[in-house]
């Protein structure tokens, strides 16, 4: 099934200027039953926006859509049909709440996770062209067994304590792997430091026994074809080199 053909051309323009902020607020997701269907970006997000089927309806061209939320005060989902030329304003509107998620903060942010994620995504150096594009394919396979082989590993440090925040870098990592042969660069990094940073927030244990070996790992394979490297990122690499020699 064809579905960019089958969806009307002024959907495609209506979004057009948003799939630039596609990977950092909302990500396109595969579906079967509807022509296109985003959700947010985290893997465990409730927000979503269905553009489900066309019709024609007294002469009027439509779009079934569905889309959760549409306003501040409720997290209810909403559907309707709608003409094809006033698409653009329900996505607006569901992009701005998604947004003001994003942007406000709340009892539920960890700043000590985010100030992690945003130090380990300081080493990369993604150019704007590239950021949508996929991971070279030799190199999603050797990615997709070190994080495999890190979720198993984790299985054995559990405890009373840390049950739930282990099974959530465990599910944080099956999403990326999940993701591989779907996400650009930009989503794959920001997936990798966000495991990174729920992994030093468990501890020095951690951060000598998995976080420094994911991140020598993946900072070598950044460094040969994966993802550009910023300066931090160069300048770890060296460390390594005469580390290891």
């Amino acid at each position: 099934m064809n579905k960019k053909e089958q969806t009307p051309l002024i959907v495609h323009k209506a979004l057009e200027s948003y799939l630039d902020k596609k990977g950092k607020l909302f990500v396109k997701i595969a579906s079967e039953e509807d022509l296109i269907r985003f959700r947010g970006s985290s893997a465990v997000s409730n927000f979503f926006f269905h553009i489900k089927s066309h019709k024609k309806n007294d002469n009027k061209n439509q779009i079934l859509i569905s889309y959760q939320s549409h306003t501040e005060e409720s997290v209810e989902p909403r559907s309707a049909w709608v003409n094809c030329n006033g698409i653009k304003g329900h996505f607006d509107l569901w992009h701005t709440i998604i947004n003001g998620y994003s942007e406000t903060k709340t009892v539920f942010d960890d700043p000590i996770i985010n100030g992690f994620e945003e130090e380990y995504f300081s080493f990369f150096e993604i150019i704007e062209d590239e950021k949508d594009k996929p991971l070279a394919p030799s190199s999603i396979l050797p990615l997709y067994e070190h994080f495999k082989d890190l979720s198993n590993k984790l299985e054995n440090c559990k405890n009373e304590e840390n049950t739930l925040e282990i099974e959530d870098i465990q599910e944080d990592i099956e999403q990326l792997n999940k993701n591989l042969t779907t996400s650009g660069r930009q989503e794959i990094a920001q997936r990798v430091c966000k495991i990174l940073a729920k992994l030093t927030k468990q501890g020095v244990k951690y951060i000598s026994e998995f976080v420094e070996v994911s991140r020598k790992f993946v900072m070598k394979e950044a460094a040969k074809r994966i993802f550009k490297l910023g300066q931090k990122g160069i300048e770890y690499i060296d460390e390594i080199d005469k580390y290891l020699n």
